[in-house]
């Protein structure tokens, strides 16, 4: 997460608003790095990291918001090993997870820059939600995945041939 941390830092593309929206938005993350795995540990929290062989490439967390609702967050891969799918990998993990504490919603926040990570939480059926916290960041776009129970439908039986 440190690396996550110093990439929000110097990449100000990303992270282009004022700086002491990102100074002080820094300072809460140094602190949640020193305490974790803090609000991230299970039951109803949850860190995953994503390995190429032994090597640490990416990470990933969630959170309790509620009794049944967990929020992503800090859902990152490092730059030379993006467009592999990772990310993708990291959030249905993250959702899974969610899924197995009880969670009916999943919600989280990002950057309108950060477009490859909004594709993949659009393409797994995340849909914009009304803000949930109040972001410094004036553009910043929430989104909230909702699980469904399917009901359950018998398969027809196989036609029984003549005999």
């Amino acid at each position: 997460m440190k690396e996550y941390r110093d990439w929000l830092a110097t990449h100000r593309e990303i992270t282009a608003f004022p700086d002491p929206v990102l100074k002080r938005g820094l300072r809460e993350l140094d602190a949640e790095i020193e305490g974790l795995p803090g609000s991230y540990r299970p039951p109803g929290g949850a860190l995953v990291i994503a390995r190429i062989g032994r090597t640490p490439v990416g990470c990933g967390a969630l959170r309790r918001r509620s009794r049944s609702v967990g929020e992503i967050k800090r859902v990152y891969v490092r730059p030379r090993y993006r467009g592999r799918g990772l990310g993708l990998r990291l959030t249905r993990s993250l959702l899974e997870r969610a899924r197995k504490y009880g969670y009916r919603r999943v919600v989280l926040d990002t950057l309108p820059a950060m477009r490859a990570a909004i594709r993949v939480y659009r393409d797994q059926g995340f849909v914009p939600t009304p803000r949930y916290w109040d972001h410094p960041v004036a553009d910043a776009l929430f989104f909230e995945y909702r699980f469904t129970v399917r009901p359950f439908r018998p398969r027809a039986d196989p036609p029984v041939g003549d005999t």
